[in-house]
């Protein structure tokens, strides 16, 4: 076996056994290169954009490091959780399997990652046994660690310098893309955890008591049973009145759980779904006013106001005793604006929140979602006045 270290390379030495410095070799004067990396990081960067899962951003990353050097196989894995190891369990492989086999090349960048990590640097060795040559380039985050790609081929068909700069450069974004992944992947997690935190509180507050009160009514009815059998009948048509509250909220519930209208319907259509669905069991008549020109904000965006709108929804159904209410979604150069606006009971804000009421419970869990994303979330309610929520959300320059 024959290792390079290109950076202490001799006269005498062929090009591959030189550690890469970064540079760019100049043999293509008309600028090729230049645009197959650039294509080379759009792919990247578009499977970052859509991509549902890190497999499918490393599976990216090995693709388009495959094709960019030319190589028979590719390889990325990442860093165990220390970042001082390859976690071999996350290794994705582009290429054909009975060429290069995994158990040879896998162990020498186990040995290699040391060096790399250190180095900051590619390091390329000819495995004679196996007649191929593999080259790792560090993936590195401000100095950190967080994984390697290589790419190997067989012994005949050595990698050139620029190839291996191609790689160093790929490698360079493919860390920040891996980054990008894993920040988004832990905001989804806070935002899923939320999420289960308000349903918890919502079956809490609102179904899991109305089923306890059932139950209790029903006890009082086994009792009273031979003794006052008139009573009974008319305690258990209340009781079916409560059980029939319970149902549609209920029903609500498991809507509010499906896969979001807005993803088919945008961000209105699905609103408006949202108002008719709640007015199939709740007497406030509600309508949905759209102002500017509605566009696609982001998917963060669109589920917070998405989410807010139908948390204020479900409260002035629930709480408001509302004849009507409206539902505003404003679109103005670099901002988006929701309201909603009932005519209900409205409540003393500062009160309710010491005394814990269950509305105000979903109110805490809307500000959470908003300051989340930037956003800014106002709630004015005064006793006989109604209610308004607004939300604000940056959009930038359109």
């Amino acid at each position: 076996m024959v290792k390079a270290a290109f950076s202490a390379a001799r006269e005498d030495s062929v090009p591959w056994y030189r550690r890469f410095s970064g540079a760019i070799p100049r043999e293509d004067p008309r600028g090729a290169i230049s645009v197959e990396i650039a294509a080379a990081l759009n792919d990247v960067a578009g499977a970052v954009a859509s991509a549902r899962c890190m497999d499918d951003v490393l599976a990216t990353i090995a693709d388009r490091a495959r094709r960019i050097t030319g190589a028979e196989k590719a390889a990325v894995v990442l860093t165990d959780e220390t970042g001082e190891s390859l976690d071999v369990d996350t290794v994705v492989v582009r290429g054909e399997l009975a060429r290069h086999l995994q158990d040879w090349w896998l162990a020498r960048l186990d040995a290699l990652c040391e060096e790399a990590f250190a180095t900051g640097a590619a390091v390329m060795e000819l495995h004679e046994a196996d007649r191929a040559w593999l080259v790792c380039s560090p993936l590195r985050i401000r100095e950190h660690p967080v994984g390697l790609l290589a790419v190997i081929n067989s012994a005949e068909r050595p990698f050139t310098d620029l190839q291996v700069a191609l790689l160093a450069i790929l490698s360079a974004f493919a860390a920040s893309s891996i980054e990008s992944t894993r920040i988004a992947a832990q905001g989804r997690s806070m935002m899923l955890e939320a999420e289960r935190e308000r349903i918890a509180r919502e079956l809490h507050d609102g179904i899991v008591q109305s089923l306890f009160s059932v139950s209790l009514g029903l006890e009082a009815c086994r009792k009273q049973t031979l003794r006052d059998p008139r009573g009974v009948a008319a305690r258990l048509g209340d009781i079916q009145k409560e059980l029939a509250t319970a149902m549609g909220e209920l029903r609500r519930f498991v809507y509010d759980l499906r896969p979001q209208d807005v993803r088919t319907f945008g961000l209105a259509g699905g609103i408006s779904r949202w108002i008719h669905r709640v007015e199939e069991q709740a007497e406030a008549h509600g309508r949905l006013v759209v102002v500017g020109e509605p566009r696609r904000l982001t998917a963060q965006a669109e589920a917070c106001l998405y989410a807010v709108a139908k948390e204020s929804v479900s409260n002035v159904a629930r709480h408001a005793n509302a004849d009507r209410y409206q539902v505003r979604l404003e679109y103005e150069p670099g901002e988006v604006r929701l309201s909603v606006v009932d005519d209900g009971d409205g409540f003393d804000l500062g009160e309710a929140l010491e005394r814990g009421d269950s509305g105000c419970l979903g109110l805490l869990g809307m500000r959470e979602r908003v300051d989340r994303i930037g956003g800014s979330l106002g709630i004015e309610s005064q006793s006989g006045e109604g209610t308004t929520v607004t939300v604000a959300l940056q959009t930038g320059s359109d």
